[in-house]
């Protein structure tokens, strides 16, 4: 039991890494895209903001059909299905095509991390809930770097499209390894017990829908508020990447933090951290960016693993997919408001305006967080 478990967080982060770099190959590509489809910012904005539209109205169906049908089964075909449509945007010859795939993926790609987090709930116990959530999500930062690094290198020598083949590729091989290696754990459920009311994990999911939209708007323009900074590509893909490797040391440790000192306090930290950071690039020069991207990339991911983690100790077992499938609803909701309006502020304003708006965002989320969710007691354990 304890090896397969272990099998299952291995195979389902590398899974989550190629997801999130076939997800995150947008944002340095869009200079290119821009020139080749001759698209606003805000155009290029809607290529994210269809994805996460889409992968937010996947999550709570996902999460529903997992309990229901096999959580296995549901992530496989998401994998797939994923993988195939990224495959399609590499044979793809218009700005609309590229809009309605991305908008495909992302409603295949949301039956991925709903089913995948209820699986954790399930086999990891309470203490060791939060790094086990962490781990999950290494993918997404690890994801975020590779996507700059791999996207410009091949866009430069064989086209963009080229990113979304090799990818499309590695997402396959990926599917049909968790098939043959990974086994369903069977849990019969019936509908009426995952309707189970949650007034604090409503209120979590509020706080998502800002910080979603801050953290999704920002990643999606990084690239460019860097380089708009006189910056070399070079330096800003770095830099990029240094934000999601930021990421990476901080979404297993922030996960393990939460599991000893409380998601509350945690989850506060890291909200006021960002809140502080984003403040930083409105004051100080370029030069000094280095400093300020390592604590930014830490809250931006870091916080993940403890609100998942605070959610499944919320919700009763049964009831888990309905409501980390809530949370993620909200955060993705969030992600598609901020990469659209991230977009059409800098159609008409500057970046210091689109930073002041995402600080703006997560200071209304930690204040909700702070008046509401503050005297939360975790008191659930997995089912097994």
């Amino acid at each position: 039991m304890r090896s397969s478990r272990y099998r299952f967080l291995a195979l389902v982060t590398v899974g989550g890494l190629i997801s999130y770099v076939a997800k995150m190959l947008i944002p340095p590509l869009i200079p290119t895209l821009q020139e080749e489809f001759v698209i606003t910012n805000f155009q290029a904005g809607l290529l994210m903001t269809g994805y996460m539209g889409a992968y937010a109205v996947a999550q709570i169906p996902s999460g529903l059909l997992g309990e229901k049908c096999g959580r296995r089964r549901v992530m496989v075909a998401g994998m797939a299905g994923s993988a195939v449509t990224s495959l399609l945007v590499a044979f793809s010859h218009s700005y609309l095509q590229v809009l309605l795939l991305r908008v495909l993926f992302g409603g295949f790609s949301g039956n991925y991390y709903t089913p995948a987090t209820s699986v954790l709930a399930q086999r990891f116990n309470e203490k060791e809930r939060g790094v086990a959530q962490g781990i999950l999500m290494m993918g997404v930062p690890a994801g975020t770097a590779l996507a700059p690094l791999l996207a410009l290198p091949i866009s430069e020598r064989w086209g963009w499209r080229m990113s979304f083949l090799l990818i499309s590729l590695a997402g396959m091989a990926i599917s049909i390894l968790f098939y043959v290696l990974t086994e369903e754990k069977k849990e019969p459920t019936h509908m009426r017990d995952q309707m189970v009311w949650s007034s604090h994990i409503f209120v979590l999911g509020i706080c998502s829908l800002f910080t979603g939209a801050a953290v999704f708007g920002l990643l999606t323009f990084f690239p460019k508020f860097l380089l708009s900074k006189g910056l070399e590509p070079d330096t800003a893909a770095f830099l990029f990447s240094v934000l999601a490797v930021s990421g990476l040391v901080s979404v297993p440790a922030c996960g393990k933090l939460s599991d000893h000192l409380g998601r509350f306090k945690v989850l506060t930290a890291l909200f006021t951290m960002l809140a502080l950071s984003l403040m930083g690039f409105l004051l100080v020069p370029s030069r000094f960016f280095f400093c300020l991207v390592i604590p930014t990339g830490a809250a931006l991911y870091g916080y993940v693993p403890p609100l998942m983690a605070f959610v499944a100790d919320m919700s009763p077992p049964k009831a888990r997919g309905f409501w980390v499938g809530y949370t993620n609803t909200m955060v993705f909701v969030g992600a598609a408001f901020g990469s659209a309006v991230a977009g059409l502020i800098l159609d008409h304003y500057t970046y210091s305006e689109l930073l002041q708006f995402f600080i703006v965002l997560v200071l209304i989320a930690l204040v909700i967080y702070i008046a509401k969710v503050r005297t939360v007691p975790q008191t659930t354990t997995p089912s097994d």
